[in-house]
């Protein structure tokens, strides 16, 4: 709906997804060039902007680019380039000095939501077996007495 306005207020620009690989990554460079200094002027780390960016010109916001193998190769190496970015920040020393609480943070991280998607699903099944359970006990006699009767 919302990309649908922006389509409306905006059609030379979005009448058709750029769909050839070489202005798509002509495209998506210069996005990496600008939208980190504009982030940073605004005082905001340059992965904001690049994020912001992309979800400005992909396919929910402006339709400028459509998911197509480049864009999913695209896609893959920013998510390679931004881990190894936050690999790079990371600090041993003072991972090394936090360990304990870096530890309790991890657990957390993987117990919580763990936990609450295991009750969620356990939930939902037992939702769904007694209520299927219980209309199969209560229809199969009847069921059965028509079956045999005949």
């Amino acid at each position: 709906m919302k990309a649908d306005a922006i389509r409306f207020f905006l059609p030379a620009i979005v009448a058709t997804p750029i769909k050839e690989p070489v202005p798509i990554f002509s495209v998506i460079l210069g996005i990496m060039l600008i939208a980190p200094l504009f982030s940073e002027k605004m005082h905001l780390p340059g992965i904001v902007g690049l994020i912001l960016a992309g979800v400005i010109v992909g396919p929910n916001g402006l339709g400028l680019f459509a998911r197509d193998n480049t864009i999913v190769l695209l896609d893959t190496v920013g998510l390679l380039f931004l881990m190894f970015m936050a690999g790079l920040e990371t600090s041993l020393d003072e991972m090394k000095h936090n360990a304990d609480k870096a530890l309790i943070f991890g657990l957390l991280t993987f117990a919580v939501p763990m936990i609450l998607g295991t009750g969620d699903n356990v939930s939902n099944w037992l939702r769904i077996f007694t209520s299927d359970f219980s209309r199969f006990l209560f229809c199969f006699p009847y069921l059965a007495g028509i079956t045999y009767s005949q």
